[in-house]
Formats: structure tokens, C-alpha cells, sequence
């Protein structure tokens, strides 16, 4: 099975995009797997960095239509070229895609997802794990006399102003599957409708949720149509913003917060937290101060 894993990023995003690529090729079963990579503003020097290290670069336009492209930064070609990786890296049977701000501790995590997604299912990471903050969504309870009387989230004002109250009621309260890792056969029956909900969605609400829209509108897309898919365990795709993972200090690599402090298999440093060193607890009841990037020699 042909298999190639994508990212995107512009020249902001390089170092974290090169700890990406260095984390995978750093680890021996990546031999087989080709590299691939959404050119949305390198550097000249940037992109020969990619090419240098056998990484398939390719430059996309706007795939999805958009009144205002001429207003937004060139970056937001990754969200709207997501649900067209087959067309931008035609020939391969199965399609993997890493945001520029994962990396790899090991293998597991990819190859459980190619692994779920082989017989045409979508393999995704849901916002759910027992250390993760309860209220990932940004969900906000209403109360009057000390009874709720409407639930909101953020998810819920971008299903609704995109696709009306009626799929924000339905959806948007289930659990979030995150695109920023997700495995995808060729042929699967997700990409078609994802792309044409996701227009739907920017024709509706062009000026909001440019970025967000792209995985709500997986979100709606899987469970509308009832699309198969298969939820993987946080520590597959762990997101860092809704909790910290501990630092071993005997193997030296970060595990799940909390017992039995399973290591980690990927890395995401979303929102906050990106490049910022942060106060991290070691497993032996320690603090150290650092970053959450991929170290590699003198990188």
C-alpha cells in the first residue's frame, strides 16, 4: 500500500514543520513512507531544506471558492487543500495527514491510523482523554434560578452561522474528532462530501471560522452522513493545550499525566502552547521549564 504523509506550512511555521519531518524520519519505519508537504509561504531556502530531505513539496492554490481570498494570508491554503490531498499527491492508496505543530515520539501512532483506516474508514483522535480539561468544546451552560436553560459551545456558534441551528443542535455537541492527524484511504467515500460541506459552509459564513470550519465540517460530514470512522486513544494524537504531559526523567520522553503514565506516541502543541517553554512535571515529582518541540541533535 502506497502511503504518504502531509503537512503544510508557511516560513513561520518551518521550524516546527522541520521537527515534524525530522521526528518521522528519525524513526526506522518511516522507510517506506513518503513525505509530503502543502508549500503555503516558504522561503526559498525553506523549501530546499524540504527537497533536500526527500520531502514531496507542492505549492496549491485555493482549492475551495472564497469571496474574500485576497484578504486572507496564504497559510489558510492548508485548511481549504485538506480534503484535496489525493489531488495534490495523486498515486498513493493511503493519505496521512500531521499538522506543522505534531511530531512523532515513535511509530505507534501512525501506524495504528493506517492501520484503522485500511478498509476505507477515517482514523481520528477524538478531544477526549481523563486528563484533558472537561470543557475542551469551550462549552458554556446557561442557568436561570440555578437551571440550565441553554448549551453552548464553540463548536455550536460555528455549525450554527455555517450550516444553521438545526445541525448546531444536532452535532455540535458530540465529541470533536480532530483533523490535525487523521489517516485516509484514496478511495474512501469522506472526501467528496467533506469538500462540498465545507464550501457550503464558507458560502454561508465566509468571514468567520476560516480555520475552524475545516474540522467542523469533517465533524458534520461524519456524522451526518453517518461516514465510517475510527476513534484512536488520545495518546495518538496528544493535544497539549488541554493537558501537559509529564516528562520521564528515566527514558526522557513525555507520557499521559497520570497513571500509569503511558508515553506518548504524538505530540501536539496547539494554541497556547506551540513554541512557549511551559512548566512541565517530571515523573519523579520535579519541575522543568521547556519547550514541548522535537529536539534532534543540534536542531
Amino acid at each position: 500500500m502506497r502511503t504518504i504523509i502531509v503537512s503544510g506550512c508557511d516560513a513561520g511555521f518551518f521550524h516546527m514543520t522541520k521537527g515534524l519531518i525530522l521526528s518521522l524520519k528519525d524513526c526506522p519505519e518511516s522507510a517506506g513512507v513518503d513525505l509530503g508537504l502543502l508549500d503555503v509561504g516558504l522561503e526559498d531556502e525553506q523549501r530546499a531544506w524540504f527537497a533536500d530531505n526527500g520531502v514531496a513539496v507542492v505549492a496549491p492554490d485555493w482549492d475551495l471558492r472564497h469571496p474574500y481570498t485576497d484578504q486572507l494570508p496564504s497559510n489558510r491554503k492548508a485548511f481549504f487543500s485538506r480534503p484535496f490531498l489525493p489531488k495534490h499527491f495523486p498515486g498513493y492508496d493511503m493519505y496521512v495527514w500531521m499538522d506543522a505543530d505534531t511530531w512523532a515520539q515513535d511509530w505507534q501512532a501512525v501506524a495504528m491510523h493506517i492501520e484503522a483506516a485500511k478498509d476505507g474508514a477515517l482514523a481520528i483522535v477524538p478531544e477526549l482523554d481523563r486528563a484533558y480539561e472537561r470543557n475542551p468544546a469551550g462549552v458554556k451552560i446557561r442557568t436561570i434560578l440555578g437551571r440550565p436553560y441553554r448549551i453552548s459551545s464553540v463548536f455550536y456558534k460555528r455549525f450554527r452561522r455555517a450550516w444553521g441551528r438545526r445541525a448546531a443542535n444536532k452535532y455540535a455537541l458530540q465529541p470533536i474528532l480532530n483533523n490535525g492527524l487523521f489517516a485516509l484511504r484514496a478511495d474512501a467515500v469522506h472526501w467528496q462530501p467533506w469538500r462540498e460541506i465545507y464550501q457550503r459552509g464558507l458560502d454561508k459564513y465566509p468571514r468567520g471560522g476560516r480555520r475552524s470550519l475545516c474540522q467542523v465540517s469533517l465533524n458534520y460530514a461524519v456524522y451526518d452522513l453517518e461516514l465510517p470512522y475510527v476513534p484512536l486513544p488520545a495518546r495518538f494524537n496528544w493535544l497539549t493545550y488541554l493537558a501537559l504531559p509529564k516528562l520521564d526523567t528515566k527514558t526522557g520522553r513525555y507520557v499521559e499525566p497520570l497513571p500509569p503514565y503511558d508515553p506518548i506516541s504524538v505530540i501536539h502543541n496547539v494554541h497556547s502552547v506551540k513554541d512557549r517553554p511551559q512548566t512541565l512535571t517530571t515523573t519523579d515529582g520535579k519541575t522543568v521549564e521547556q519547550t514541548i518541540l522535537y529536539r534532534h541533535g543540534d536542531y
